[in-house]
């Protein structure tokens, strides 16, 4: 009987560790999609409302400083001044918004 508590006990901690490690791994995926798309939202804002480029060259700027932006997604507003940025299909989506000639651009 002893034994077959201690089996139950050692499947019952590896299973929870293993859970713990899954849940770590996908809150360090989502963050690196996080910074990734975030990082690609303000450099096109910065790109075209801070510099004043286009937007052809802003995204060509892009995947040539940030080679994950191949993967990205951007939607601009022009009237808002705004850049979305999704990496691939479904990953975080980040906002990044011209504040003004002062403040440039800073993600919201």
């Amino acid at each position: 009987m002893k034994t077959l508590v201690k089996i139950i006990t050692i499947l019952s901690l590896t299973l929870y560790v293993g859970a713990e490690i899954k849940m770590s791994q996908r809150s360090f995926h989502s963050s690196l999609t996080d910074i990734g798309s975030g990082s690609s939202s303000k450099q096109m804002c910065s790109c075209m409302f801070v510099m004043k480029q286009s937007e052809k060259f802003c995204r060509q700027f892009s995947k040539e400083v940030l080679l994950i932006d191949i993967l990205n997604r951007h939607k601009v507003d022009l009237e808002n001044k705004t850049i979305t940025t999704t990496i691939g299909f479904f990953f975080n989506k980040r906002q990044a918004k011209f504040m003004g000639e002062k403040l440039g651009c800073t993600l919201i």
